[in-house]
């Protein structure tokens, strides 16, 4: 070793010790001292990295020095202990800009098996996921960050951490696969993971691909032997009616397994509550789903909503009775 490269490493073994002797005030102090000093403790990606993991996993992720905290994180998970970030941080890191060192940060948590609740999940996605850990945890049920990754649009980060992700999490990160729209990542999720279970998991993530209108991933799941589109007493009929997919509900519609008539024409009737008209209007003219069910329910809940389209449509199905149709014609009426 070159006298230079001894004095640069001896600098760093002063400043920055394992057991934090120095403060980072003091290795900013000293390296303030003169500028070989500087250039040693500073002056290059390598050493700026050190300087600031050794500030600590707070500062870096408060000043979004994401090379540091990378440093910490694998250091910490190299030497078996606990992770070292929380929930909040982890929202915090997702919240934050995007860049080749972050997504680094990202994957070195996600291969710690850091883990976080994801309180923003849309609540329907959070119904999904509530089914896959119902047995292993409670009602905030910490996701792998391979899932973070997915719902937030990190395709890449969450495929690379998907052969690392197994059981239930394998099963979340499916479903998050799908939700997003990915048939990539679905691919590869259903061919990384271990622990997967490929029954119930891809019929949920079914449902998923039905909530967010995923056409092309809705076709390729129906015609999957492990798929049963009745998951969850017809859930994703429900989803696609729901959310206003009319070219997936009619997807759906056609394959004889889905029964729009489940949970007493609950498809009709949400269709109807969020004033999804193309929905209401091919659950009408399918026939299955009952208009008069729950004392003709979903009628009287749309004119008190003021929704007469939908009113309309279903007064003109002649599916309504005679004075039902006369109480609530008013309401159609006044569009």
């Amino acid at each position: 070793m070159h006298r230079r490269e001894a004095n640069v490493d001896l600098l760093h073994r002063i400043a920055y010790s394992a057991d934090n002797i120095h403060s980072a005030r003091d290795v900013v102090s000293l390296a303030r001292s003169c500028k070989s000093i500087h250039a040693a403790l500073l002056g290059t990606p390598w050493a700026r990295t050190k300087a600031h993991a050794h500030a600590g996993i707070r500062t870096c992720l408060s000043l979004k020095l994401w090379a540091g905290a990378t440093r910490l994180v694998a250091r910490a998970a190299a030497a078996g202990a606990p992770p070292i970030v929380s929930g909040m941080d982890v929202k915090i890191a997702f919240g934050a800009p995007r860049c080749a060192e972050w997504r680094a940060f990202v994957l070195a948590l996600g291969r710690a098996g850091v883990s976080s609740p994801y309180l923003g999940l849309p609540s329907w996605l959070g119904e999904l996921l509530r089914i896959v850990y119902s047995d292993v945890r409670g009602f905030l049920f910490p996701l792998p960050i391979a899932v973070w990754a997915a719902v937030r649009g990190e395709a890449a980060i969450a495929a690379e951490l998907a052969p690392g992700v197994t059981g239930h999490d394998a099963d979340a990160l499916l479903i998050a696969a799908a939700y997003v729209g990915d048939r990539a990542l679905v691919a590869t999720v259903t061919l990384s993971c271990s622990g997967l279970d490929v029954e119930r998991a891809s019929s949920l993530a079914l449902v998923a691909a039905a909530g967010v209108g995923a056409l092309d991933l809705v076709d390729e799941l129906l015609t999957n032997a492990h798929v049963d589109p009745t998951v969850n007493n017809q859930a994703a009929v429900i989803a696609a009616a729901r959310h206003g997919h009319p070219d997936v509900l009619t997807r759906l519609l056609a394959d004889m397994r889905v029964d729009p008539s489940a949970r007493d024409s609950e498809a009709l009737f949400i269709a109807a509550a969020y004033n999804k008209i193309d929905a209401v209007a091919l659950l009408v003219a399918d026939g299955r789903a009952n208009p008069c069910t729950r004392n003709c329910a979903v009628i009287r809940k749309a004119a008190v909503d003021g929704r007469t389209a939908v009113v309309q449509l279903l007064l003109d199905s002649g599916r309504i009775p005679p004075d039902v149709a006369a109480e609530l014609s008013g309401a159609a009426g006044n569009e």
